[in-house]
Parts: structure tokens; sequence; C-alpha cells
């Protein structure tokens, strides 16, 4: 569907929902009755990968880096896929807006906000740490033994910041077709944020003390 400037339009930050989530929206929206409600997985070229309700979409599917669910009169449409995730609906469409501002909700509470914040607001601290030894260097060639371990520290996991970020770059948004209860450890389901967030700590760290 493609976004109008007249359309109201919600972002998510990378939204992680599960089969409940999924239900919810889907009961909100049928409070509408809407002529037409479809949900398309993937690259939606295959019929195999359109169901007309969430009960119909087999757990077995495990889960989904690209999920559309569209409705029309009225027309919503719900974007989750590998490289951003948002809600929209025209603007005059007054009957559609009380729902939207439901599942609106929903979806605020599945975002990932650290994951976020790191992969799109931190981005430039790997690319500061590259060049900052650099420039230190450059203009103080003295370095003591501990500094230029710090110096070298720096470089590589700058280096290593990249990974995740090229890993994370199309898995935006993950759609999971099981219930929350059933899936894995608390360590598990959050091991991105935790393996991630100790990186910016560190990262963040170097630069501090680079630049104290």
């Amino acid at each position: 569907m493609k976004i109008k400037s007249k359309d109201f339009l919600q972002e998510f930050k990378m939204p992680r929902l599960y089969r409940e989530d999924l239900e919810t929206i889907e009961n909100i929206i049928n409070e509408l009755k809407p002529k037409e409600y479809k949900l398309e997985i993937g690259d939606y070229k295959s019929d195999k990968y359109k169901y007309n309700n969430v009960k119909s979409i087999p757990k077995e599917l495990g889960f989904t880096y690209s999920l559309e669910i569209t409705t029309h009169d009225p027309t919503i449409h719900i974007s989750f896929s590998k490289n951003d995730a948002s809600i929209s609906t025209p603007n005059d469409n007054l009957t559609a807006r009380g729902a939207v501002s439901k599942i609106i909700e929903i979806v605020h509470k599945c975002e990932s906000g650290v994951l976020f914040f790191i992969m799109k607001k931190l981005v430039v601290v790997p690319i500061i740490l590259l060049i900052s030894p650099i420039i230190i260097s450059f203009f103080d060639f003295k370095l003591s033994a501990g500094f230029k371990w710090l110096i070298m520290s720096a470089i590589i996991l700058s280096l290593i910041w990249w990974v995740p970020i090229f890993y994370y770059n199309s898995k935006f948004s993950k759609v999971n077709f099981i219930y929350f209860k059933e899936s894995d450890s608390f360590i598990k389901r959050n091991q991105d944020n935790i393996i991630l967030g100790i990186l910016g700590i560190v990262l963040t760290t170097i630069l501090t003390v680079l630049f104290s």
C-alpha cells in the first residue's frame, strides 16, 4: 500500500510481536467489520503465505521479519517489514482512527526501545571510535603502553560493532507465530538487547576515556 501525504502515519521502533498480540490486533479490527481483511507474510508472491485470520497461520512457520496487515472499508495498513514498521490510515477515515489508536498502544508495548536506540541512535559511535585514535595519535606521538592498548581496543570494538548493525539491518521487525508463554527463556528472548547493551556500554566507556 502506497502511503499518501494526507494519510495518518505512525512509525514503530523495532517491534517484537507474538501470536497473542496479533490476535488482539485482529479483535480490534473485527470490531470495525471491514469488507476485506488479510495478512500477508514474506514476499507476498504466493497464496500460500496469505491468510484471512491469525488462527489460520500455522505455528510451525515460527516467525517472520515481514508481515503486512491490510483492511479495506475502512482502510488500515499495518506493516512489519525488514527495514521499518508502521501503521497508516487516511486522515478522513474517522471510523478507523479509534481502532488505530488502540493498535498503536499494543505495538508500543512490543517495541524494543534499547535495540532501536543502539541500532539507530548510536550508529555514529563506532565511526567516532575508529577515527578518534588516529586523530589522537596524530597530535600526541608519545603514548603510554596502556593508552596504545586502549586505542587498539577502540579500533577492534568499533569494527565488531558493525557486525550486529549489518545483522539487524534487515531484521527491524519480528513477528512470532507462537504465544509468548511458548517462547524461550528470558535470556534467550532478550539476548539481542543484552549483547548489544553490553557492547554499547563498553564502546561508550572507551570513547569517554579517550576524550577525557
